[in-house]
């Protein structure tokens, strides 16, 4: 989901240190997640079996300081898959509502965003990004690199760690590195998750920015439940 058109805007003012934690609601359509099923499993692929139709809503907080000034969000995010491609490829569309931002504690609604459409390849990559209503920039493909997760060459179990450098082409964001390692299982809301640590770092570019996060997949279809960064 991972990508806001709202967070978008913000990370122009500046490159800082950013928090942001999404906490899913209830799934529009719930997916059973048995913790029996996911304990037998020793190694996970990480590579989201995405289905045509599949909508997933939730809640989004983030917390930007802007030349010292503190600039908070929450909205929430309803996620469709609308598209499964061969290979493995899969588009997603993402809008946010309910926007409220607060600067100086001062709140405000925000109109709906009218959202973003993404293509995953297999692995997690972002290959293409449409925003509706709006035009595509280097940021946006530098907001997306930052919050993917690439999945290993071949399952991986718990403990084990894998690194993947993101390669930025023309106006598709900057060079990047990250490192991943799976840190266990745990249960979230009735559902069993593969929780991972998350390390993206451009490495080129003016303003260099990082991710440092934590990221909870549903142990099954391995869809985004959770995440927190900053």
């Amino acid at each position: 989901m991972r990508f806001s058109k709202l967070i978008a805007t913000l990370l122009p003012l500046a490159l800082v240190p950013m928090a942001l934690a999404q906490d899913p609601m209830q799934p529009m359509q719930p997916q059973d997640s048995p913790a029996q099923d996911a304990a037998k499993v020793s190694t996970y692929s990480l590579r989201r079996a995405a289905v045509k139709g599949q909508k997933l809503r939730y809640k989004l907080t983030a917390n930007v300081d802007a030349d010292g000034k503190p600039i908070s969000v929450r909205a929430v995010v309803t996620e469709e898959v609308t598209d499964t491609l061969a290979g493995g490829d899969f588009q997603v569309k993402s809008v946010q509502t309910e926007v409220v931002t607060s600067v100086d504690g001062q709140e405000e609604a925000t109109p709906d965003d009218p959202g973003n459409l993404i293509t995953y390849n297999a692995l997690g990559d972002v290959t293409a990004i449409k925003l509706l209503g709006g035009i595509v920039s280097s940021k946006e493909w530098r907001l997306a690199n930052l919050g993917i997760v690439h999945a290993p060459d071949s399952p991986v179990a718990v403990g084990e760690a894998w690194t993947y450098k993101i390669a930025g082409k023309q106006d598709q964001g900057v060079d990047a590195t990250a490192e991943y390692k799976v840190l266990g299982l745990e249960k979230i809301g009735g559902r069993m998750t593969v929780k991972i640590s998350a390390k993206v770092k451009e490495t080129t570019g003016s303003t260099p920015a990082s991710s440092d996060g934590t990221i909870w997949l549903d142990a099954q279809d391995f869809s985004m439940v959770k995440t927190e960064a900053t």
